[in-house]
């Protein structure tokens, strides 16, 4: 760097110096690796989000065990488990591989906080169904006269652990007492 007096008659003028900048102190989370475009309800969120720790300016900290914590910041209405707190690395970055959303399908976003810094947001993950877990009436049949049709036929539906209908083609007997 060069640094000129004005005015004139000092010397040395200008007068060549050498700087150093730093990274200021953590400011800020921002989203390093963004969590998928699509995931099933009860999968693990993959590839893994990870948020890295800046200053003020946006300047990447090496700074490592500062806490991260997720939540669901938007959505129908999930539950978020798995790893919801993660320590940064040697390079200010944190990873949340064992995360899970499990809950209706839709449109969700998960936040990113940590003490004293401004937290981010993620990019909007389509929650869809997951494997399928249970069968579910959803129409329940009428009274009926022995050797008659149902007025009111049975549906069943195939579900996920969270209740959201899973497309596939299975066949279901019917048991009758």
């Amino acid at each position: 760097l060069t640094a000129t007096a004005a005015p004139g008659g000092i010397t040395p003028n200008p007068v060549t110096f050498t700087a150093t900048a730093v990274a200021g102190t953590a400011g800020r989370l921002a989203m390093f690796t963004q969590p998928p475009a699509t995931i099933a309800s009860g999968a693990t969120v993959t590839p893994a989000p990870v948020v890295q720790l800046q200053d003020a300016l946006g300047n990447d900290l090496t700074t490592s065990d500062f806490p991260v914590t997720v939540a669901i910041a938007s959505g129908p209405g999930g539950v978020l488990s798995g790893g919801t707190i993660a320590l940064t690395n040697a390079s200010g970055r944190a990873t949340f591989t064992t995360l899970t959303i499990t809950g209706p399908t839709g449109l969700y976003t998960l936040q990113f906080t940590g003490t004293g810094v401004t937290g981010v947001t993620s990019s909007t993950i389509t929650l869809t169904a997951g494997t399928a877990a249970r069968l579910a009436v959803v129409t329940q049949p009428t009274t009926a006269q022995s050797g008659i049709v149902f007025p009111v036929a049975p549906t069943v539906q195939v579900q996920d652990a969270a209740g959201n209908p899973v497309s596939t083609t299975r066949s279901i007997s019917v048991l009758s007492n």
